[in-house]
């Protein structure tokens, strides 16, 4: 090989080895922008799944919440559905308290037109009043009672019994007898005569504990008294309606199980 061709072997093996460095610096600075592009996209992985942990935790959230809601809208159903029970209830207690009032209505126009007397229109006037008051609030003292019935008659072969007002529930019952004017011998005729008879001809009601009273719309000055007395010594209470006659006020100061 002559000097020549050696220099000019020499030269291309220099501008090929040119050539190769200004490559390799290409590639050094493509890797380096992938390797910028790698950190980047790891970081927007990173910010993603952090979102994604935000999100799942908001839907978490928002399913308890869910839940949380489910379980009130059931209980307002719940409460609702007692709610209206409790209307129909009541709904269907007006109703026969309607009709027991439209009753003994009937019944106080009835005598009235057949005796054409005042005195029984008043009497009856008077058991229509206690009966509204105690069906509004059928309690005497602590005793709180389910239900009250008015002009309860029983017959039995001789014997007759018949009770103004009754008050019952599962354990106890209470016999109220009303008088417009209230004597000393009303009294004795409750304990002698119709607590006796009820007795007995209410067989049913035998194993209850039993309460009676009196519910007058006055006692006489003189009758007072003796009125006070017995009711202490029969244990009986005794129901009165206030000044205005919007309610009844109950004495049972005396009040016990009636033993006969």
């Amino acid at each position: 090989m002559t000097d020549e061709e050696l220099r000019q072997l020499i030269a291309e093996n220099a501008k090929g080895i040119k050539e190769l460095r200004k490559a390799q610096l290409l590639t050094d600075e493509k890797l380096s922008k992938i390797g910028e592009l790698i950190i980047a996209t790891n970081a927007q992985l990173t910010k993603t799944d952090a979102q994604l942990a935000k999100t799942d935790a908001q839907l978490a959230k928002t399913d308890a919440q869910l839940a949380k809601t489910d379980a009130q809208l059931a209980k307002t159903d719940a409460q609702l559905a007692k709610t209206d029970a409790q209307l129909a209830k009541t709904d269907a207690q007006l109703a026969k308290t309607d009709i027991r009032i439209n009753k003994l209505s009937k019944r106080v126009r009835e005598l009235s037109e057949m005796y054409g007397g005042v005195s029984g229109h008043l009497g009856d006037e008077a058991e229509l009043d206690f009966f509204a008051a105690l069906n509004s609030n059928p309690q005497l003292d602590n005793i709180h009672f389910d239900d009250v019935d008015f002009d309860l008659i029983r017959k039995k072969d001789n014997e007759k019994v018949q009770i103004d007002l009754f008050l019952f529930n599962k354990n106890s019952v209470g016999i109220i007898e009303v008088k417009r004017h209230l004597q000393s011998k009303h009294l004795d005729d409750l304990y002698n005569r119709i607590i006796p008879r009820f007795i007995r001809l209410f067989p049913e009601h035998r194993d209850k504990t039993l309460y009676a009273g009196l519910a007058t719309y006055a006692i006489p000055k003189r009758a007072k008294p003796y009125v006070e007395k017995r009711i202490d010594k029969y244990g009986f209470a005794l129901l009165t309606p206030n000044r205005d006659h919007t309610a009844i006020n109950i004495d049972a100061h005396a009040m016990r199980a009636i033993s006969v």
